[in-house]
This record gives C-alpha cells, sequence and structure tokens, in this order.
C-alpha cells in the first residue's frame, strides 16, 4: 500500500472512530435516569417543633448517584449511599416551628423531574388522635356531581390545595386553593368539553407543575357498558388545566411509576374487554409531553382494586400489587407482579386474602410500606390483609385488623403517621354496612411490628364518595378531607367537602354501633374524652340530640379537663315498640380546642 492510500485509510479509520465517540457520546447524553419512586416510612417520619438539625433517611427506587432531596421543592444536601438509600441534612431552621414538609427525590436528568411525595411532620408526639369534621358547602353547575378528589400544592405556594372533578351536566375540574390555615379560597374552576372520572397526580410532561391523568367514558360497540379512555390535564402552576390526548389509549388510570426507567412517568390503568366480562390492568408508558403510549395488557382480573407500587424484590425495578377476584367471585387474591424494568411484568404470584366486594372498584385498596421495619416492604388492604414482604418479593400473610367494621366495603386506604410516633398507621373510607349504611372513616394506629391497634372511626357524610390525607392548616398533624355529592333515584343534591381537622379533644370511640338490640332489651357503650393538649380545656355542654327516647346518656365530665386527663360518657340503647333502625347523637361544645361542637354518632337497630 503506498503512503497516500495509507494515509487516506488512515483519516477514514480516524474518521469512523471519531464518528463512533460521537455516536457514543450523543447516545450517553440523550440516556434519562429514571423517576425515582419514594417508599414509606421516612426514618424518622417526624419530629418535634424546636428539634436540633438531624440526618433524614430516605428509601426508595431509581436514585442516581447525584439525586437531590427536596423539602418543599428546595435542595438539601443529600449525600447518596445506593440507588434506593439516600441520607438528607435537615436544618433546626427546617423543624424550628410547626409545620407538615413535603419530601421529594429529583434525578437531574429525569424527563418528569421528582418523585411521589410523602409528608414529614414537624409536630408534637401523641397516644390519642381526634379529628373535627367541618364541612364546607360546594356549588356545582345544575346536575353535576363529584367524580373525582386529588390533593396537591397546585400553585407552588407552600401549602396544600383541594381539586375535585365534576360530572353530569358539566364538567369541570375546580381547585380550592389552600390558605394554610385549614380554609380554602373561592375555586378556580377550569371547563372540559368531555366528561371523565378519577384524578390521578403526578408530572406527566416534566415542566414541575402538577398535572392529572383521567378517565373519560365512551360506550362500547354493544352500546350498553361504558369503556374508558386515557386523557391527561396538564397543569399550569395556577390551579388551571389544559387537556391533552387523542382518545386512543383505553384504560382508567390507577396508579403511577416509571416502570420503563426512561425518566417518564408511567400509568398503570384498568380496561375492559369488548362487552366488559373481563378487566385486565395494563402499563400506558409515558412519552414525556403528556399523553401517553398504547397499553401494554396484563393478565385479565374479573374485579379489581386500587394497586400499589414498589421494589419488593429489591433488584431495582419497580413491582405492581393489584387486589382482585375471580370471575365467580369465589377468590380473592392479592396479585404481586414482579417488573423487568422495561415497562413489563411477569406472570402474577397470588396470595389468597380475606373478603371481597360487590360492584365496580369493588376489591379495595392496597398499600406499600415498611411497617415492621426490617428493611423489606409490606403491603396493607382494606380487606383486612396485613402481607409481609421478604427480600426476594414474596410474602407472609398475618393476621389483619378490622377497620371500621366487618363484612364493609373499604375504599381508599393510605398509610401514614397521624399521631407523630414514628409508627405508620392505617385510614380508610367505610361504612358500618346493612342496616345503617352510615360512612365513616377509620383510622387504625401502628404499633410498628405489622401490627395494628382497634379501629377508630368517625362520622363522614352519608354520601361521602373520596378521602385524601394531608396537612391542611399547617400545625405539623395530618388531617383527611372527604368529598361526595347527594345523590338519589330522582336527583342530585348537595356536594361537600369534609375536613377532618386534627384536634386537642379526642373522642374515642366518635362511633357508638350498638349493632341489634332486640325490644325489651337494653345495652350500654361508653365513649372517652381527652384532652391531648397542653392546657385546660373548658366543657360547655354535652346533650342528647335525637335519641327519640331510644337512648339515654351520662357522663363524668366537669366544666374543666385538664391537659391528659379523661372523663366518660355512658349512652344506653333500649329501644321501643314500633321502631326499627335507631340514629341519633350526643353534641358535646367545649371552649379553646379545635373543631366544637364534635359529635358522638350512635346508631343500631333491632332488626338483622
Amino acid at each position: 500500500m503506498n503512503r497516500r492510500v495509507s494515509a487516506i485509510a488512515r483519516s477514514l479509520l480516524l474518521f469512523v472512530s471519531l464518528l463512533g465517540t460521537i455516536a457514543i457520546g450523543t447516545a450517553a447524553l440523550a440516556q434519562h435516569n429514571p423517576v425515582p419512586f419514594v417508599n414509606q416510612p421516612l426514618s424518622p417520619t417526624s419530629v418535634a417543633p424546636g428539634h436540633a438539625a438531624f440526618t433524614l433517611t430516605v428509601n426508595g427506587t431509581g436514585f442516581a448517584s447525584d439525586a437531590v432531596v427536596n423539602w418543599n421543592g428546595s435542595a438539601r444536601t443529600t449525600t447518596f449511599i445506593s440507588s434506593s438509600q439516600l441520607q438528607v441534612a435537615i436544618t433546626a431552621a427546617d423543624v424550628a416551628y410547626a409545620t407538615t414538609a413535603l419530601i421529594t427525590v429529583a434525578n437531574p436528568s429525569a424527563t418528569d423531574g421528582a418523585s411521589n411525595a410523602l409528608y414529614f411532620m414537624v409536630g408534637a408526639s401523641s397516644s390519642a388522635v381526634g379529628f373535627a369534621r367541618i364541612d364546607i358547602p360546594v356549588t356545582l353547575p345544575s346536575e353535576s356531581y363529584i367524580s373525582g378528589l386529588a390533593v396537591a400544592d397546585f400553585n407552588h405556594d407552600g401549602k396544600l390545595d383541594v381539586a375535585i372533578a365534576t360530572n353530569g351536566a358539566a364538567t369541570t375540574v375546580e381547585v380550592f386553593l389552600g390558605n394554610g390555615d385549614g380554609t380554602f379560597q373561592a375555586p378556580i374552576v377550569t371547563n372540559f368539553s368531555i366528561a371523565f372520572y378519577s384524578l390521578l397526580v403526578g408530572d406527566f410532561n416534566g415542566d414541575g407543575n402538577t398535572d392529572m391523568a383521567v378517565a373519560s367514558p365512551e360506550p362500547n360497540q354493544s352500546g350498553g357498558f361504558e369503556s374508558f379512555l386515557l386523557y391527561t390535564l396538564l397543569g399550569t402552576g395556577d390551579g388551571r388545566f389544559t387537556l391533552t390526548g387523542n382518545g386512543s389509549v383505553a384504560g382508567w388510570p390507577l396508579v403511577t411509576g416509571d416502570f420503563n426507567a426512561d425518566g417518564d412517568l408511567d400509568v398503570v390503568t384498568i380496561a375492559a374487554d369488548y362487552e366488559g366480562i373481563n378487566y385486565y390492568p395494563a402499563v400506558s408508558l409515558g412519552t414525556g409531553v403528556g399523553p401517553f403510549s398504547g397499553a401494554r395488557r396484563m393478565v385479565d382480573i374479573y374485579a379489581w382494586g386500587v394497586p400499589t407500587v414498589g421494589d419488593f424484590n429489591h433488584d431495582g425495578r419497580l413491582d405492581l400489587v393489584i387486589p382482585g377476584r375471580d370471575y365467580w367471585g369465589l377468590t380473592s387474591d392479592l396479585y404481586v407482579f414482579l417488573g423487568d424494568g422495561n415497562g413489563n411484568f411477569n406472570s402474577p404470584i397470588l396470595y389468597p386474602e380475606p373478603g371481597h366486594g360487590d360492584g365496580f372498584l369493588n376489591e379495595g385498596s392496597s398499600a406499600a410500606a415498611d411497617i415492621n421495619g426490617d428493611g423489606y416492604l409490606d403491603i396493607v388492604t382494606t380487606n383486612l390483609g396485613v402481607f409481609l414482604g421478604n427480600e426476594n418479593g414474596t410474602f407472609k400473610q398475618e393476621p389483619g385488623v378490622t377497620v371500621v367494621g366487618a363484612n364493609v366495603q373499604l375504599e381508599g386506604l393510605q398509610l401514614a403517621d397521624f399521631n407523630n410516633d414514628n409508627k405508620l398507621d392505617v385510614v380508610v373510607m367505610g361504612n358500618l354496612g346493612y342496616p345503617s349504611e352510615q360512612q365513616v372513616v377509620g383510622l387504625t394506629l401502628g404499633n410498628g411490628n405489622g401490627t395494628f391497634q382497634s379501629s377508630l372511626n368517625w362520622a363522614a357524610l352519608d354520601y361521602s364518595a373520596y378521602m385524601a390525607v394531608g396537612d391542611f392548616n399547617g400545625d405539623g398533624k395530618l388531617d383527611m378531607v372527604a368529598a361526595g355529592t347527594e345523590i338519589t333515584d330522582a336527583t342530585i343534591g348537595e356536594t361537600t367537602l369534609s375536613l377532618f381537622l386534627q384536634t386537642n379533644f379526642a373522642i374515642s370511640p366518635a362511633v357508638l354501633n350498638f349493632g341489634t338490640v332486640n325490644q325489651g332489651s337494653s345495652s350500654t357503650l361508653i365513649s372517652t374524652l381527652t384532652n391531648t393538649g397542653q392546657g385546660n380545656e373548658s366543657i360547655e355542654s354535652i346533650q342528647l340530640i335525637d335519641g327519640a327516647g331510644n337512648y339515654t346518656e351520662s357522663n363524668n365530665c366537669g366544666a374543666t379537663l385538664a391537659p391528659g386527663a379523661s372523663c366518660a360518657i355512658t349512652v344506653a340503647l333500649t329501644p321501643k315498640q314500633g321502631d326499627a333502625l335507631f340514629s341519633a347523637s350526643v353534641r358535646i361544645t367545649y371552649g379553646g380546642a379545635l373543631g366544637s361542637p364534635q359529635s358522638i354518632l350512635l346508631t343500631g337497630s333491632d332488626i338483622f
């Protein structure tokens, strides 16, 4: 080979090598870290106001080496331990006063930005928990009703807001911007041309604003059963939204996560086959700009519940758990899908689950967290199931606890630390079952070892259908919000947001369910009133309301209740002839503590 040809060859080889280097570099630049996912619990979950600086441990999946932990959206000094653990320096100034912070993790090169958010409470610990219900009437367009509820900071002011979707005569999203003191501004209303249900929050286009995935109903080809199409409401950062999506993806959105680790949030949906005979979960992959791509179908499940997400087998890939039931309704199972990191899932592993429901979205909810402190994710379900996790993604079922009452349908399960004792608790919405059908929110305090205490219940409005958790008045204690519209066969009635704010006057139980008491017999139950605050609280009156002669009430409460002190309120039910269902309440009026007056709901019957 002459020198000229040799030089050309060397030049071509150098050029090709350079192209390869550029291609490799470009590919590397184009790669994205996954959207991180944060597990409960934080360690610790809370501290008292005035605490010294400390290190907060955050566990999860998909943490990059340069991941940053955010405290209310502001970065804190973060130490990378592994792709599943970070440690962050929290300053004394961060926890000087009572507050609740939103904790998120961001991988700098993830397209869709920060992780899901967890609450960190700066508030005093307490062995007792009490809620005062405050009802807020909502005016909707005529013949419209609530079809979804979500809680987030939609306008970036550091205060939690409440969003509702409405359906019926008009479709809107109404955002009630929070004032941070348990009150809200007049709603910001966005109108839409298509109806939809469900509000699943996430930043689906990576602009830092909270978006929502929604389900829009569409009649199927037989003209009867409604299928659902997946759309996205892109947030503008001020409480308003724009609709995106072309209606090409079927499904009702249930939960989000970056299941193929490409830096874009994906959505798990549930959809129906042609005649609505079977449901099937599917993964709709995110595009990073808002809409989602076609669904990847999984196994058929005749009835289904709300799933939960986590890395259950510690392989760095997100997995999925769904409560489900077979076609005949003979068995209820927990379907555990292990992910492959590419957006696909292996065939499910089934674990028998106690109980099942009846109707649409009827298998309740599930939530994942390390509830016994062994470093492995566990699962709690609203069908009274506790599944303790092993390192390899398998589970051991443990005896559960009756949350609210036996044999009742339960929805909206969430895990959080409500009494700031660094142990996760369970909250759900359900009802007391036939014959009263009284709607309640139920809280079971966790013991930190995978077991829970007896259920504490508070009466909700009978038409409450949705529930979410957050600290709405900034006192470092988690609250709840419930919402619903009163709908009868003939009319659509009032719509109400019910705030359950934590108060220093704890009533336990706040619902006295006497069950069936035959005429000629009597039954007695006791409720305890406790002052969990730091100062004396005055009791103005304790009064039986609407007893109709079936109930009698007595108490040993004086005019003042000292800090930590308790008194007993005793109620007896003696059914009168001619009555069948006995509903009443005991109204407690007091001064000082939040939420006066509170009521103890009384319910019972002489029928089966």
